[in-house]
């Protein structure tokens, strides 16, 4: 795998994982607005802000996303790629699923149950006052 430098520009630190970064999910995708942050924050909870509130506003351009709709289309990369890469729990891969399976197929129900993941996840985080895995 490709070693990525921190650049805070190109390349910001908290945007990186293991030989990827968010912006490869978002484009390989070809995710939107709304999806795009979705994901970007779902893969940077806790890396540069509290992961808490950055699950929260994964939540909430989730709910945007429900209402203004999303473009069809389907990427290269699977879950547990992204798993793999960011290191993230299996309740947010859950998520990121739930995500990719509305990209792919523009189901709204796919987004709620992204959202009750990511709400999953914030329960559990809240619980036990840690950082995501």
């Amino acid at each position: 795998m490709t070693t990525l430098l921190h650049d805070p520009v190109e390349q910001p630190s908290h945007y990186i994982g293991n030989g990827l970064e968010v912006i490869n999910v978002i484009e390989d995708w070809r995710f939107g607005f709304h999806l795009g942050n979705a994901i970007k924050y779902i893969l940077r909870a806790g890396k540069k802000s509290d992961a808490v509130e950055d699950l929260q506003k994964a939540q909430w351009y989730i709910s945007r996303a429900a209402i203004y709709g999303w473009d069809v289309y389907e990427g290269d990369l699977e879950p547990h790629d992204i798993r793999k890469a960011f290191g993230i729990s299996l309740v947010l891969t859950q998520a990121i699923a739930g995500i990719f399976a509305a990209a792919a197929t523009g189901h709204e129900p796919a987004l709620r149950i992204a959202d009750r993941r990511i709400q999953v996840e914030i329960n559990q985080l809240q619980f036990y006052d840690v950082e995501p895995a």
